[in-house]
C-alpha cells in the first residue's frame, strides 16, 4: 500500500524547536517604558489641575482679604465719625442751655453776657430738618448801662453747638438772612423787604 503523504505545510517538532524565538524581554521593556510614560503624563496632569485649583484659592483668598480691608476701613471712618459726635453730644450735654448760649455769643462778639434767661422748651425746630433756633433774653452791659433784649440763636442739627445770630427787637431786614445756614434755620420766618417796602419770608 501506497503510505499516506503528510501535508507539506504542517512544521515538524524539530522545526518549532528550531525556530527564532519572540523577543520577550524587549516586548516587556517596551510596555513598561509605556507605562512609566503614562505615569509621567497623569503625574503632569495631576499637578496642573492641582496648580489651577491652587491659583483659584489664591484668588478667591486675595478677593476675602480686600473685602476685609474695605470692611475695616469703613468701621474705622464710622467709629471716629460716631466717636466725635458723641464727643460733641456729650460736651453740649454737660453744659446747659443757658451756658451754651453765653458761649456762642462770647465766641462771636468777644465779651461775655451779663444775664441769660431761656429754657429748653423754647428750642423750635425750622422748616428744613435737622435745624432749630431759639430766642433768649439777654443782659448786656453797655459800659456800665445795662440793656435787655431778645437775642436770636440757630444750630444746624441738634447735635451741632449752637451759633449766636443777632438781636431782635422786630422784624429784621430780608438780607440779614445771608447765609445758607440762616436761610435754612429761619425758613419761612417773617421779615421786611428793603427794597420794595414790603413784608416777605425768608426763603432756604
Amino acid at each position: 500500500m501506497d503510505q499516506e503523504q503528510k501535508p507539506q505545510n504542517i512544521t515538524s517538532a524539530q522545526d518549532v524547536f528550531l525556530a527564532p524565538k519572540k523577543p520577550t524581554g524587549l516586548i516587556i521593556a517596551t510596555v513598561a517604558a509605556s507605562v512609566i510614560a503614562l505615569a509621567s503624563v497623569a503625574t503632569t496632569i495631576v499637578t496642573l489641575v492641582k496648580a489651577d485649583q491652587k491659583s483659584e484659592e489664591i484668588a478667591e483668598l486675595s478677593a476675602k482679604i480686600e473685602r476685609l480691608q474695605q470692611n475695616t476701613a469703613t468701621e474705622s471712618t464710622s467709629n471716629t465719625t460716631n466717636t466725635t459726635t458723641t464727643n460733641t453730644t456729650t460736651a453740649n450735654t454737660a453744659l446747659s442751655l443757658a451756658e451754651q448760649l453765653k458761649n456762642a455769643y462770647k465766641n462771636k462778639e468777644g465779651k461775655e453776657l451779663s444775664s441769660i434767661n431761656v429754657a429748653e422748651q423754647d428750642i423750635k425746630n425750622s422748616t428744613v430738618s435737622p435745624y432749630q433756633t431759639v430766642v433768649a433774653n439777654i443782659v448786656i452791659d453797655l459800659g456800665g448801662n445795662y440793656t435787655t433784649s431778645p437775642a436770636l440763636f440757630y444750630r444746624v442739627s441738634p447735635n451741632a453747638e449752637w451759633q449766636y445770630f443777632t438781636l431782635s427787637q422786630g422784624q429784621l431786614p430780608c438780607s440779614d438772612y445771608n447765609t445758607d445756614d440762616l436761610k435754612k434755620a429761619y425758613a419761612g420766618e417773617t421779615c421786611f423787604n428793603e427794597t420794595n417796602g414790603t413784608q416777605s419770608t425768608v426763603q432756604p
